[in-house]
Parts: structure tokens; C-alpha cells; sequence
């Protein structure tokens, strides 16, 4: 089992560390748990003594990264940014829409507060939306399952 190093942040994943480590806890005793590798700035050791030899030595390339400083401000944090929408004060959305509806839906495309978007679902590719824009900027210009069956892998062991 891989074990990633995780910063001390909002949603901690957005913020990745060069560190992981791979444990064998084959069985209950404890005392038989041991480090099988080391993940280290792109790196795979086989122990925590081979990564600090070789970190001591200068032989491995090192990673020089800054760790995050919280403050409103650090993109993660779940602190409003800018003009609240809408700007007009208007009860949560729920079933029925007693200050109006919110949102408008002509010829497959989805206007809601701020956002706009197409949309279509293909018996290929599943749902699809496409030219999604936030204020009139585009953020997506085509988003879509692709296959029903989705995998989720990374470009490091840890993933």
C-alpha cells in the first residue's frame, strides 16, 4: 500500500509533495509490517536508508518545493472570491421556484446564473457538454465521459 506525503492545506491533493512510501502490512502483527519502496522526486528507492544515502551524496536530483501559506487567498480554500450570484437575493433553488427560475434552456443550451453551456448525450460517448463558459469566458470547450467505463491512474506509483 502506497502512503503520499499530504501538506497541511485545504483539500490537501491540490498541493502534492515528491514523497511516498510503499508498506507490506501482510497480516495483523504489526511487528512484521516493513517498507517495500520509496517514491522520491519521480525516483523509486528501495529503502529510506537508499534515499537518504544518495540525498547525503548529491546523486539524486532533488525536489525544491514550497509549501503552501494559508491565507484566504491560496486557491484551494473554500473562501468566496468575487461578486456573489446572482446578485439579487433570492431564496436557495428547491422543487418549486417561487422568485422564478433561475436558469433558461433553449436549443440544448443552459444559461444558469453566470454559467452557459450545450449540452447533448450520444449512445457512444455518453453526456456531453460542450463550450462551457463562467462570465462569458470560456472554461470547457468539450467535456464528456468518453466510455461508461472510466479508469483512474496517475504518472506516479502513488495514483
Amino acid at each position: 500500500m502506497w502512503i503520499w506525503a499530504l501538506r497541511p492545506a485545504p483539500f490537501p491533493l491540490l498541493h502534492p509533495t515528491d514523497f511516498g512510501i510503499q508498506f507490506n502490512l501482510t497480516g495483523s502483527d504489526s511487528n512484521q509490517w516493513s517498507i517495500n519502496r520509496v517514491w522520491y522526486h519521480g525516483q523509486v528507492f528501495d529503502s529510506l536508508q537508499d534515499l537518504a544515502r544518495r540525498y547525503a551524496d548529491g546523486t539524486i536530483e532533488k525536489s525544491n518545493m514550497t509549501s503552501p501559506v494559508y491565507t484566504e487567498d491560496l486557491f484551494s480554500t473554500l473562501h468566496r472570491r468575487g461578486d456573489y450570484s446572482p446578485p439579487n437575493a433570492q431564496r436557495p433553488p428547491t422543487i418549486v421556484e417561487p422568485d422564478g427560475k433561475r436558469y433558461s434552456i433553449k436549443d440544448k443550451k443552459v444559461t444558469y446564473l453566470d454559467w452557459t453551456f450545450h449540452y447533448r448525450h450520444s449512445s457512444f460517448f455518453g453526456p456531453q457538454l460542450f463550450d462551457i463558459r463562467f462570465k462569458g469566458e470560456r472554461i470547457v470547450y468539450e467535456l464528456m465521459v468518453s466510455e461508461i467505463a472510466s479508469f483512474y491512474s496517475g504518472d506516479v506509483p502513488l495514483t
